[in-house]
């Protein structure tokens, strides 16, 4: 398990699994699941909804869009009449890999396993979640290659135990 790095911006802190602002109360717990229905748990309205196959993310344009040059792109690019609404039925690993790479975005600790690894990787490059969108902040492309190398190698190593 990991945690994304703490960054201020605005006033607020985001990272480790906590949104804090100067004002008391603000706490993003996790998200929680109503229906096929994703929100962040905390007290501040979302005004970013993904849907990915048949299942919506309502989630905060800050955390997102600051660490997917893809969303980004779109949503400022968007001559929709509501740009802040992403269909993604694309996205490489579904619905279960946007929300570990949300997750990472609001720096909530995502738990990488040989079962996630390979669909996040590809999701985050999918999402362009690269680090070159702030500097010196963790991106979850970088992030995931060397657990995934580590899986693979383990992988290999199991396949030919006379190798070792």
């Amino acid at each position: 398990m990991w945690d994304s790095e703490t960054e201020s911006v605005g006033g607020r802190d985001y990272g480790n699994g906590v949104l804090s602002t100067s004002k008391p109360g603000v706490v993003i717990a996790g998200f929680e699941q109503r229906g096929q229905s994703w929100y962040v748990a905390t007290d501040i309205p979302s005004d970013l909804l993904v849907q990915i196959r048949d299942v919506s993310f309502h989630l905060h344009k800050y955390p997102i869009l600051s660490r997917s040059g893809k969303m980004n792109r779109v949503i400022y690019e968007s001559r929709e009449p509501e740009p802040n609404k992403l269909s993604l039925d694309d996205l490489p690993g579904g619905p279960e890999s946007f929300d570990l790479a949300a997750k990472f975005c609001y720096g909530i600790a995502v738990d990488l396993t040989a079962t996630n690894i390979s669909g996040l990787r590809c999701a985050a490059e999918y999402l362009e979640m690269t680090e070159d969108l702030e500097e010196g902040k963790p991106d979850l492309q970088n992030r995931s290659l060397p657990k995934l190398c580590r899986f693979i190698l383990v992988a290999r190593l199991n396949r030919r135990p006379e190798k070792l």
